[in-house]
């Protein structure tokens, strides 16, 4: 039994130096975003210069289309920081808490554990499960972000990913093209040009691209095609290699609480602190 306990306190400990050292590569990266612009420099060129090269494809008629990555790279920057502190102090509870035996953050770090189990698992069980029960939300917060959509030329951060995802997998709107209607700067845009839906909803294989192919007039569109239904479809058609991916993360998870438990239950002089 002992030697399970050491087993045990040996694996939550470096796991957790792992995340750590993980969580840490997180926050040096967010705070890089954030206050050393000029060291990521090279990258967000190649970046940008990929974004623009996706959204020209065949759009000859819109030549001086051009993404700006700041706004992205702010947002980007504080995820990263905030993933990273957040896993840190996940981390840093392992670790104290199987190396120093310390029973008080044994527990904390247990309930949190279980607590991301029992999420996933939820989440994993609606996915394959119940689809509908996960789209419906995700559905309802995706059209209230889409009124900030601007169109083609958008550099807010909700134009840009949705004119990478209707050129990507080739569909328009969340659900089709009427998603746009609430869209007032896009609608400005659309009047201008005398369109009726955004030009990202074009076919990107169109030969001589023009305004007209986002026309209802035209057979050169996307507009019937949702891209909720297309992303969730292609994540469904890998269904081996995520049903891989979530019962390894659960196996995981479970085998670390396992071994919490057993350190948090053994009597204060059967395991020793690391050392």
């Amino acid at each position: 039994m002992e030697c399970f306990s050491r087993i045990g306190q040996v694996v939550i400990v470096v796991l957790n130096i792992i995340f750590l050292l993980l969580s840490v590569a997180l926050i040096i990266a967010g705070l890089l975003a954030k206050f050393a612009r000029e060291v990521l420099d090279p990258l967000i060129s190649t970046a940008e210069k990929k974004l623009n090269d996706l959204i020209n494809i065949q759009l000859s008629g819109l030549s001086d289309l051009s993404l700006d990555l700041t706004k992205v790279l702010t947002t980007l920057a504080i995820v990263l920081t905030v993933l990273g502190v957040v896993f840190a102090v996940i981390s840093l509870l392992g670790c104290c808490g199987a190396c120093c035996q310390m029973k008080a953050i044994l527990l904390i770090y247990g309930v949190v554990l279980v607590i991301i189990l029992i999420a996933e698992a939820v989440v994993v069980g609606l996915f394959f499960g119940s689809p509908e029960t996960l789209k419906d939300p995700i559905k309802s917060d995706l059209k209230t972000g889409l009124v900030e959509y601007e169109g083609l030329k958008g550099k807010k951060l909700v134009s840009m990913g949705w004119n990478v995802a209707m050129l990507k997998f080739q569909c328009c709107g969340i659900d089709d093209y009427q998603d746009f209607k609430d869209s007032e700067a896009w609608n400005t845009t659309a009047t201008a040009l005398q369109i009726d839906m955004p030009l990202a909803c074009c076919k990107t294989n169109v030969t001589n691209f023009t305004p007209a192919c986002a026309r209802m007039s035209s057979n050169e569109n996307n507009r019937k095609q949702g891209c909720l239904d297309k992303i969730w479809n292609e994540l469904a058609n890998n269904k081996p290699l995520a049903y891989g991916i979530a019962c390894g993360t659960l196996a995981f998870e479970l085998i670390l609480i396992i071994f919490t438990l057993k350190l948090f239950f053994e009597n204060d002089n059967s395991v020793n602190p690391i050392g």
